[in-house]
C-alpha cells in the first residue's frame, strides 16, 4: 500500500515492493493538491496490485520507481536502440 508524507512543500510517496521499501518525489504543494496526490497514491496502489497479479510484468533492466512514475511504461532511457 502506498502512503503519502508532506515534508516542508514536498509530497513523497512511499510503498513496499517485494519486500524493499521505495520512496518518490510526487511534487510540491505549490504544483499538486493534496486530491491529486492522494490520486496519485491510488495509482501506485493499482499499478502495484496488478504486478502482484501478474497482470503487469516489470521489464528486466528497469527500476520499479522509474516504472511507476511512467504509469506502468517502460521509460524512454530504458529503451536501447
Amino acid at each position: 500500500m502506498a502512503s503519502i508524507q508532506r515534508k516542508k512543500s514536498a509530497y513523497y510517496c512511499q510503498f513496499s515492493y517485494l519486500s524493499k521499501r521505495h520512496t518518490i518525489t510526487v511534487g510540491t504543494a505549490d504544483d499538486m493538491s493534496p486530491d491529486d496526490v492522494e490520486a496519485f497514491a491510488g495509482n501506485v496502489d493499482h499499478l502495484l496490485f496488478r504486478l502482484k497479479r501478474n497482470y503487469l510484468q516489470l521489464p528486466a533492466g528497469v527500476h520499479i520507481t522509474d516504472f511507476i512514475l511512467n504509469n506502468g511504461n517502460v521509460p524512454a532511457t530504458a529503451i536501447k536502440a
